[in-house]
């Protein structure tokens, strides 16, 4: 990975890459649990990952901004690895034949060789969803929470005050019309 000042609006940070980094190498196990019954359908999933080499931007207070209104630079840089896991329970419940309803629930870890917490790593998050058939109309209602983020890495000198809020939610709703 290399680049000359490229700005991530995301974290307001300017980065740069190096010519010295590692490729990632990385070792992972998952495992999935399915039941279904008419009307039913329930998903569990595990996952964990080590990562080798894992590149992750590093703030350097030593250099200068090159995006006006930037708030640092960070280096793109190998730390020795990180470890990522999480898992996820999905249901499918179908109450009536036009009537579907389905919930999803995710949670990730994720530390460096230090066991500091890795940036951008979303915390417990669920996203629902009701959908309707009508003759040839499909509505759908959905909502997406997540807990707050606690769990966060200062390396980067900057708090990612998007996910320390102490809960995120949107709802939605939304309809197409089939022409079949």
């Amino acid at each position: 990975m290399y680049g000359f000042y490229l700005f991530n609006a995301f974290d307001n940070y300017d980065y740069i890459g190096s010519t010295s980094l590692n490729p990632e190498t990385a070792y992972k196990a998952d495992v999935k649990l399915n039941y279904t019954k008419p009307g039913l359908q329930i998903s569990l999933v595990a996952y964990a990952s080590k990562i080798n080499q894992y590149i992750l931007g590093m703030y350097q207070p030593t250099l200068s901004t090159m995006t006006i209104g930037a708030s640092g630079v960070k280096q793109f840089q190998n730390i020795s690895y990180a470890i990522l896991s999480g898992a996820e329970l999905g249901i499918v419940y179908k109450p009536a034949k036009t009537v579907q309803i389905v919930s999803t629930f995710k949670y990730n870890y994720g530390a460096d060789n230090n066991k500091t917490p890795l940036p951008l790593i979303a915390p417990l998050k669920n996203i629902t969803s009701i959908r309707k058939e009508i003759k040839r109309w499909n509505l759908l209602a959905e909502t997406e929470m997540a807990n707050p983020q606690n769990r966060v890495n200062f390396l980067s000198k900057r708090k990612y005050n998007q996910w320390l809020c102490n809960c995120q939610c949107k709802i939605g709703l939304f309809g197409y019309y089939s022409t079949k």
